[in-house]
């Protein structure tokens, strides 16, 4: 328990570290842009060809959405199969309740 502890914490902690920066006119606020399917699509493509976690914005059945930080393994027929650094698990996301990608910040730059 002490370990799903301490790796939640972790989580949480790279999470905030590595929030999309807001516009450059100052707006967004660290908040995760809106993206078409097809802007989401290729977001995603991009982060699985260079092996790159990515911020997702998630809308659940119930329309709440939650922003996870996501390492994407396969992209196939509508879902998107990534370790969830939140959860520390594998998970299966449908690719249409996906609200809008962004790069997780390089911490070298």
């Amino acid at each position: 328990m002490l370990a799903a502890a301490v790796r939640a914490l972790r989580a949480g902690e790279t999470a905030a570290a590595n929030r999309p920066s807001p516009m450059p006119d100052g707006s967004g606020s660290g908040r995760l842009p809106r993206s078409s399917t097809a802007e989401t699509m290729a977001e995603l493509r991009t982060a699985l060809d260079k092996t790159k976690p990515v911020w997702i914005g998630y809308a659940d059945s119930t329309g709440t959405t939650t922003e996870r930080v996501v390492e994407p393994l396969r992209l196939d027929g509508g879902f998107l199969t990534a370790y969830d650094l939140r959860t520390a698990e594998v998970r299966t996301f449908t690719v249409a309740r996906i609200t809008g990608v962004a790069a997780v910040a390089d911490p070298a730059s």
